[in-house]
């Protein structure tokens, strides 16, 4: 009973973001050299129901997807790294009822932060048609959390008589018929990342990582009855997870530590230098001038 009620308001999520946004941060200090840089990408995204009923009652289809926002990429050997994102999403489901005759098409925002673990191998191909060599480039197979927390909505509801244009609610405007409300809802979504990636060498010891990695959602957004605009008496089904599936590109710094740590000790052995040679003080020269009235 206690563990159901923590899990749905969300105090284990924050808790274990906490605990995995502090091993990262860990694992920089422990690194010499990591890459960061920004990502960019896009996709497709559809839900799926859990139980077999809603899935007769209820059809699913794609909707685009978008992405953005902050990679880091830490070595742990040399054939893992440790590569997560700190993204801004959107996510789209649009939903027909079979029965009633109505679709929702919604786009949901959420702050998101993938988690993987990856294999890494370098190789490069000798031909390929005209092109003789192509490489060297590093193949990535990477797997692990993808932690998301909704923000918010809106959408349309479509009937064969209107269009309701809406934005989705949390809680206190189920009098205005402007307004979703989702309740109960898991603003809290957890889902495991599969993904292949190629990493590709730039100038200046910068790289390009591309990848494309399907989303498997865990988390059902809500009830069978969580949805509803309550003015007008309608309600609709949430208890479904995303499925997404994104190509996306990421451009990465390579930054090494040990170079500024040299610099700084450069900087300080420079100072101390410039004292020796700047020669005796004037506390010094004042006590000659005194030997020689002697």
């Amino acid at each position: 009973m206690y563990i159901k009620f923590f899990i749905r308001s969300g105090k284990v999520a924050s808790i274990v973001l906490i605990l995995i946004l502090l091993s990262g941060i860990d694992s920089i200090s422990f690194a010499q050299e990591f890459s960061a840089g920004f990502n960019v990408g896009g996709g497709l995204s559809y839900v799926t129901y859990t139980r077999q009923e809603f899935k007769n009652l209820y059809h699913s289809e794609m909707k685009p997807t978008f992405k953005g926002g902050l990679s880091l990429n830490i070595p742990l050997t040399n054939s893992f790294e440790l590569y997560s994102e700190y993204n801004y999403a959107m996510r789209g489901r649009k939903v027909q009822a079979v029965e009633n005759e109505w679709t929702m098409n919604e786009m949901h925002h959420y702050l998101e932060i993938p988690i993987m673990f990856n294999l890494k191998r370098t190789g490069e191909i000798k031909k390929i048609g005209p092109f003789k060599q192509i490489g060297p480039f590093t193949w990535i197979v990477g797997v692990g959390p993808n932690i998301s927390y909704l923000l918010g909505g809106s959408g349309t509801l479509e009937t064969y008589a209107r269009q309701t244009d809406y934005k989705i609610s949390f809680e206190g405007h189920e009098s205005d018929y402007h307004y979703l409300t989702f309740d109960p809802v898991n603003r809290w979504q957890w889902g495991l990342d599969i993904h292949l990636g190629l990493l590709s060498p730039l100038a200046n010891g910068k790289e390009l990582l591309t990848s494309l990695k399907f989303t498997y959602g865990h988390t059902n957004l809500g009830s069978y009855d969580g949805s509803n605009i309550p003015i007008l008496g309608f309600t609709d089904n949430i208890a479904h997870s995303y499925k997404i599936l994104t190509l996306s590109f990421s451009y990465l710094f390579h930054i090494d530590l040990r170079e500024f740590y040299k610099g700084k000790s450069t900087k300080g052995e420079k100072v101390k230098a410039k004292a020796i040679q700047s020669g005796p003080t004037k506390k010094g020269n004042n006590i000659n001038k005194i030997k020689k009235k002697k």
